[in-house]
């Protein structure tokens, strides 16, 4: 039969060598592909993975999926995959076992229907419904070992969040992980669940063992023995502790701020693996932040993430230990400069990472010049906000893919944005000057806190400024990721800033 697909939807197909892997979690084998059947990555120009004839599906021995139900077509692509390879006795074999483990599996699955006749009472209708959706739903991770756990007399639950005040008892792990007896107090950390904690101490465990390989997925974490929680709890604690430091060291002070909640779980681990003596080094702290920059700039935890956990605390703890280290994130991640214009909304982890690198500059308040640090960032709030105000480049007609973009924006605490009003430049700058009481060239410096030319900027010069800063932006992403953004001179930046980026 034809596939159900409609074809502008991915289709699916299987990787006939993992599926059967007793080591390979099943969603792993099934890669989703465009209409094209072709993989591609850096912005389209690398093909990764092509499938777009059966030759090639038979060589990179992928199977379609909308041929499973279709006897006649099945076999034809098996007996082409096996004339592939010369009908040689692995690929017979193979394709036996997968198709005896796989899909004859599918084939013979049968679904379970509850047949209802037109005279059944509506209510009856109704409730059949609320039992059979109420008996579905799936319990989560945590749920699972908390089950598990309560066979030995322990409350994981308990453990993670106290059902009310425990005062003078062990604070329970949340409390510690969001920092609530910490001196200076942020929401930065509040973002981690209790999945993700067990998560952490899964990829920690796993880790630290000789046994086993390291991963945290879902069977992993199911499989977390009591034991093995109970011993590596508080070195996994004291690893959040550290990764709330080294957030704060990063001018990333608040959980609206923070570019990615998930990094932080192989982040906590490689802190518990290597302890507070060496996390304290200088030369720890660069390995880890080229780390941390490289996987937010090059955004690259916005999706299945465990697997990159695993080769992250394998990658930095090498790395930190001096040892040979294949530095599987630094390596691929890759900043593209026209990124700067499609960042017009603080929703991207890149334009929070941005932000926080404008943090990190020391950028001083417009109005009273306070470095807008932890304690400002916490007691005043500073927001995002535009340099060359909205509604005046909405008056000038200017692009409005440059002027609200993230090079037009900049951290400021309220009083500046109510200064800066709607204003040109020339005309703030002077009511700033003189509403603050202060001189043109200190005035001039907090701005160049902010990556900006002071110059173009009293000048109402849009264009010279909006390239200057660009330029500076990308200054600060190739210091954060120690590596340099390649494609400031590509004709595709050229032809979307007019100029190139050097």
């Amino acid at each position: 039969m034809e596939s159900w697909l409609p074809t502008h939807f991915p289709t699916n197909t299987i990787d006939i060598n993992k599926c059967p892997d007793p080591y390979t979690d099943r969603e792993d084998a099934i890669l989703s592909i465009p209409d094209d059947k072709q993989l591609k990555s850096d912005f389209n120009r690398k093909i990764d993975l092509d499938l777009s004839t059966r030759e090639l599906e038979y060589k990179n021995e992928m199977f379609p999926v909308n041929i499973i139900f279709d006897n006649n077509e099945r076999e034809d692509w098996a007996d082409g995959y096996k004339d592939y390879y010369d009908n040689s006795k692995e690929a017979k074999e193979k394709y036996k076992r997968f198709r005896t483990e796989v899909l004859d599996t599918i084939v013979a699955y049968k679904l379970p229907v509850i047949t209802l006749k037109q005279s059944t009472p509506r209510e009856a209708v109704c409730k059949v419904f609320e039992n059979v959706n109420t008996g579905g739903v799936p319990l989560t991770v945590f749920e699972l070992v908390t089950a598990t756990f309560a066979t030995y007399g322990f409350d994981l639950r308990e453990d993670w969040i106290h059902k009310e005040d425990h005062d003078g008892d062990t604070p329970a792990c949340s409390d510690i992980i969001w920092g609530k007896y910490e001196t200076l107090k942020t929401d930065v950390m509040d973002g981690i669940d209790e999945t993700m904690f067990l998560q952490t101490i899964t990829l920690y465990t796993n880790f630290i063992k000789t046994d086993v390989p390291t991963s945290c997925k879902r069977r992993d974490v199911l499989a977390l023995a009591y034991d093995d929680y109970k011993n590596n709890k508080a070195a996994v604690l004291e690893g959040f502790k550290m990764a709330r430091k080294f957030l704060m060291s990063q001018y990333v002070f608040r959980q609206r701020d923070l570019p990615y909640a998930s990094q932080i779980i192989p982040l906590a681990a490689i802190c518990a693996v290597i302890g507070n003596s060496k996390f304290n080094q200088p030369k720890t702290q660069d390995i880890l932040a080229q780390w941390f920059w490289c996987g937010i700039l090059g955004e690259m935890y916005g999706g299945a993430n465990e697997t990159k956990y695993a080769y992250d605390i394998e990658d930095v703890v090498n790395s930190i230990n001096g040892q040979d280290s294949q530095n599987r994130t630094v390596n691929s991640s890759f900043f593209s400069s026209t990124r700067l214009l499609s960042m017009q909304s603080r929703q991207s982890a890149a334009y929070k990472g941005i932000m926080a690198l404008v943090y990190r500059a020391k950028c001083e308040d417009l109005m009273n010049g306070t470095t807008m640090d932890i304690v400002k960032s916490m007691d005043e709030s500073p927001d995002i906000h535009h340099i060359f105000p909205q509604a005046y480049c909405i008056n000038q007609g200017y692009d409005r893919s440059k002027w609200n973009s993230i090079v037009n924006k900049t951290p400021l605490l309220p009083s500046s944005n109510r200064a800066i009003g709607g204003k040109a430049p020339s005309i703030y700058t002077a009511k700033i000057k003189k509403d603050a009481g202060i001189e043109d060239y200190t005035l001039r410096h907090r701005f160049e806190t902010h990556l900006v030319n002071y110059d173009a900027l009293v000048a109402d010069d849009f264009d010279s400024y909006f390239i200057d800063r660009a330029k500076k932006i990308l200054n600060v992403v190739e210091s954060a990721m120690g590596k340099a953004v390649s494609d400031k001179e590509s004709e595709q930046t050229v032809k979307a800033f007019g100029v190139a980026l050097v």
